[in-house]
């Protein structure tokens, strides 16, 4: 049975005292989406404009091959986190409080809607894959040291921005034509979002970061392993050291 959920609806189950306190609620959630978030939003962005600029300068001078993939990543990284802060600036945010007391019609706004759910879900799509190719590229970095450069080749580097790239642009464009019009007229994204798309999205981010973090894990054993054994080494030779100056010692007793 399908419910449309609106203000008439609300204040028959719940009754007009806890409608009035849920409106108070709402006005709350109004300051903060239209005064806290877009200085959030500004903040962010003037941040992620920094590092984008601090990369795209250490990339360009620096000489060390080593760090320029990472480099990339970031920087792409930064760039989809400027463009998701700057949204509290473009894109207005949903408004309870305002959906609850006007009646507009939600068809004059559902493509609008389907193109803010869609920019929404590109730009997290991208900064996941993003993430994942960081991971495996620090990865191979730490595992294959002596290989790296011949593994993370500038063409392989750009053509693995690009595979994330067109993947997340699937993604936003499987929700775009998933993307349904409720009676209740509320633009979220699990609101107007199909079950089964939610479901998959659910299941590809527990995924990569399940992944993200195996690799992590992996790269920390690797990295106490490593450790252990330079510890190894320096007691093994430190006790080298003092035999010899024993038996140097003793040498020169005995002379004497």
């Amino acid at each position: 049975m399908n419910i449309t959920i609106s203000k008439k609806y609300i204040e028959k189950t719940i009754g007009n005292v806890y409608m009035l306190r849920l409106q108070t609620l709402f006005k709350i959630n109004d300051a903060i989406l239209w005064y806290v978030l877009p200085w959030m939003g500004t903040i962010a962005s003037v941040a992620n404009v920094i590092v984008v600029f601090f990369c795209l300068v250490i990339y360009l001078k620096t000489k060390k091959k080593y760090h320029k993939p990472a480099f990339v990543f970031i920087g792409f990284l930064a760039i989809v986190d400027h463009a998701l802060g700057s949204t509290s600036l473009v894109f207005p945010p949903v408004d309870p409080f305002n959906w609850l007391n006007n009646d507009t019609d939600f068809d004059d706004e559902f493509y609008g809607c389907m193109v803010q759910s869609s920019f929404f879900t590109f730009v997290v799509s991208f900064s996941h894959f993003t993430i994942l190719a960081l991971t495996v590229d620090r990865y191979a970095f730490i595992n294959r040291p002596l290989r790296y450069p011949l593994i993370m080749t500038p063409y392989r580097t750009w053509s693995v921005v690009l595979v994330v790239f067109v993947s997340a642009f699937i993604i936003a464009f499987a929700n775009a034509l998933g993307f349904q019009k409720n009676a209740d007229g509320l633009c979220t994204w699990l609101n107007n979002a199909p079950s089964w798309f939610v479901v998959c999205t659910c299941v590809h981010y527990f995924l990569l970061l399940g992944l993200i973090i195996c690799v992590y894990a992996v790269i920390v054993a690797r990295f106490r392993q490593s450790r252990k054994r330079l510890e190894a080494l320096q007691k093994e030779s430190s006790d080298s050291y003092c035999e010899n100056g024993q038996i140097k010692f003793q040498r020169k007793f005995v002379n004497f």
